[in-house]
């Protein structure tokens, strides 16, 4: 008897270790985007077409998640 595994067994044992591997459900946490605003990095000076684009972004993650947006404008 050969000590080599076959293909097949070494796909059946990368599967059952991997799905070993799977972590469990998370308990305990908020939804999403839960209490705190949530920041969207703007890399741009203010007043410009990303402030105009990153202000619609922000409207509408607000109204289709329910939570606090902000823009956070950081330039260079």
């Amino acid at each position: 008897m050969s000590a080599r595994l076959t293909l097949p067994r070494r796909a059946l044992l990368a599967a059952g270790g991997a799905a070993c591997l799977r972590p469990g459900d998370a308990t305990g946490q908020v939804p999403y985007p839960g209490q705190r605003p949530v920041s969207l990095v703007i890399p741009y000076a203010p007043g410009g077409i990303p402030d105009v684009f990153g202000n619609a972004i922000i409207r509408g993650l607000g109204q289709r998640l329910g939570g606090t947006f902000v823009m956070d404008h950081k330039p260079g």
